[in-house]
This record gives C-alpha cells, sequence and structure tokens, in this order.
C-alpha cells in the first residue's frame, strides 16, 4: 500500500471531524489513522463502521461521541492487524459478513491499548455491547475466556481514567494480543 497522498489525509480529516470540530478524541483518531498509513472513505451511520484490511481502508463518518470513537480505534485495529493475519472466512454466518473471534479480540485490544487514557466508560460500553453481540460465533471456551478478559480490562481500564490511577493488568487470555499492540502513546 503506497503512502498516504495529500487527499488521503484531506479525506480523513473531512469526513471524521465533526461539523462543530471535535475535541481531543478527534485529534486522536486522525492521528492514529495518519500514523498507520490507514485510508478513510464516507459510510453511513445506517451501515455502521467497517473495515478492509487489504485495502488499508475504514468506513467511517464523523466521531461525534465517544462510542464513534472506540469504533474508529477498533476498525483501525482490524487494519492493522498482523497477528491475525489470515482470512477472516473461516466462519461466514451472513452474506458478506464475516466474523473471527480472535480477530475481533485484536482489534478491541487494540483500541483499548491505543486509547489509553482517552478510553471512557461510554468506550466500554460500546465495547461490551459489541462483544456481546459475538456470541453466536464463538466455538471455543478459550474465545469465551479471551472475550470475558478483555471485558473486565476494559472495565478496569475505563475506570482508571475516571479515577487517575495507574493502568491496569494485562489478563493473562488477551496478553498476547496486548503485546502485538504498536505503541502509539
Amino acid at each position: 500500500m503506497d503512502a498516504l497522498t495529500a487527499r488521503d489525509r484531506w479525506d480523513i480529516e473531512e469526513i471524521l471531524r465533526p461539523a462543530g470540530g471535535g475535541g481531543a478524541y478527534v485529534d486522536h483518531a486522525i492521528e492514529l489513522m495518519l500514523r498507520f498509513g490507514v485510508r478513510v472513505a464516507r459510510g453511513s451511520r445506517s451501515v455502521g463502521w467497517a473495515a478492509r484490511r487489504a485495502l488499508k481502508t475504514i468506513d467511517a463518518f464523523a466521531i461525534e461521541t465517544e462510542a464513534d470513537y472506540a469504533c474508529a480505534l477498533h476498525e483501525l485495529g482490524h487494519c492493522v492487524d498482523s497477528v491475525t493475519d489470515r482470512p477472516i472466512a473461516d466462519r461466514d454466518y451472513e452474506p458478506g459478513f464475516e466474523l473471527s473471534i480472535e480477530s475481533e479480540t485484536y482489534a478491541w485490544t487494540f483500541a483499548v491499548v491505543s486509547a489509553g487514557q482517552r478510553w471512557s466508560p461510554m468506550c466500554h460500553r460500546t465495547l461490551q455491547a459489541c462483544l456481546d453481540s459475538y456470541g453466536f460465533a464463538v466455538d471455543y471456551r478459550h474465545e469465551q475466556q479471551q472475550i470475558h478478559a478483555l471485558i473486565a480490562f476494559s472495565a478496569e481500564r475505563a475506570r482508571r481514567v475516571v479515577y487517575f490511577k495507574a493502568p491496569p493488568a494485562i489478563p493473562t487470555a488477551i496478553a498476547p494480543f496486548v503485546a502485538q499492540v504498536p505503541r502509539s502513546y
């Protein structure tokens, strides 16, 4: 994939920044998109966020809430994922919808770790709702353990942000994912 062009950079700003200009969450998401060389294409709220890893592109819309910020970082995690770098078509439940618990765990771990001190209770609730929706795809006990560990890690990270304490310990079930997340802070 070629380096980002001036047009790509303009698209990232134009698509992700809301009309009011946004704040620290928007600035951070844009910074990460630029740092990892991920392009952004205009998506729609009715369809939601989506990553196209092969194209290193995210279908997105303006980041207006902390939930949008969490989703943006999650989709970015799919684009930079080199840990689960295999086709996700191992489970195809609906036409066009492919899911790998390992890939989803990595992408959400990337979001939590990359957000750093910005990971909030709203970000956590977004992560938990999304992970809860993957229940139909969990086939193995270790996948369920990864999901539970990630939810606990996210909750602890969100609480620590609120109370300004040290980052939480990393649960064993998701440690391999956390170790592979490129440091962005």
